[in-house]
């Protein structure tokens, strides 16, 4: 089965609105164009075929989707026949599915009782998103519309998201390459080594405390600028693991280990702070 791209998730949306909106012709057309790129996603799929006007279309569709997921709960209700079509008339929201005239039977005929037929959706089932397989989900990713749970998912301002749609927001967030992982790991070892050399000479532990803060936001800022002011997922803890290199180099040299070790924790969580 194909992953859906951006792009995708992007016009799928877009669809999903001219359908909530009735206007069944531009859904189709764009559903269309959704399909004819990535022909493997069920949902794209199952979303044309509640539009499409033909019925034998309809059911071409709802086979295909079964051929690609033999467990597709709608495509197996639409195959069978009990899945209509939300197509009414040409983009008229007001329009209504046309009425046939009942049949009248005979008097001597008992009347048949009337069964009203609801179809509430299937519980939906995120196995992708979900730890333990078969658990029941009652969300779905506002961006891309995959099924979400509580647990795996993350609520934004804007509504609940799927751990990867996040994942792909914070990539453009984070643009940090190898060399500026380098240079500001680089950058932090040789500001923190000479300090922390000093704090071990001095081995006066309260110094240690004040200066930490002091010299660790001064090493997370100057790191900064040294990576060209591109933050890195995991930039702050490289930087991190170089200064406590270097503070333990400072701490074998010198007499005051204690001084450094305090210097260090101090130093160590101003730094990351600044390049969170």
């Amino acid at each position: 089965m194909s992953k859906t791209t951006p792009r995708v998730r992007r016009l799928m949306s877009q669809a999903n609105r001219l359908a909530e909106q009735n206007r069944f012709s531009a859904a189709e057309a764009l559903y269309r164009e959704i399909a004819a790129e990535s022909p493997d996603i069920p949902d794209v799929m199952l979303a044309m075929a509640r539009v499409v006007r033909d019925e034998e279309e309809r059911q071409d569709i709802y086979l295909r989707v079964l051929e690609i997921d033999p467990k597709n709960y709608e495509a197996k209700r639409g195959v069978a026949g009990e899945v209509m079509s939300v197509w009414h008339g040409e983009d008229d929201p007001n329009a209504l599915p046309e009425i046939e005239p009942a049949i009248v039977k005979p008097a001597t005929a008992a009347p048949e009782p009337i069964h009203i037929e609801t179809f509430a959706e299937e519980p939906v089932i995120g196995e992708a998103e979900t730890e333990e397989p078969g658990e029941v989900v009652g969300l779905r990713c506002n961006r891309c519309n995959k099924p979400i749970t509580i647990k795996n998912s993350v609520h934004t301002p804007v509504g609940y998201r799927c751990n990867d749609c996040m994942r792909e927001l914070e990539e453009t967030y984070f643009t940090a390459n190898m060399w500026h992982y380098l240079v500001s790991g680089f950058v932090g070892f040789l500001l923190a080594l000479p300090a922390a050399f000093v704090m071990g000479l001095l081995s006066f532990w309260l110094v240690a405390i004040f200066a930490g803060s002091a010299v660790g936001t001064l090493i997370g800022r100057l790191a900064f600028r040294a990576a060209g002011r591109n933050r890195g997922r995991y930039l702050p803890i490289f930087v991190a693991v170089m200064m406590i290199i270097a503070c333990i180099v400072a701490g074998l040299l010198t007499p005051g280990f204690l001084a450094v070790v305090l210097f260090a924790a101090f130093a160590i969580s101003a730094a990351y702070y600044q390049l969170r």
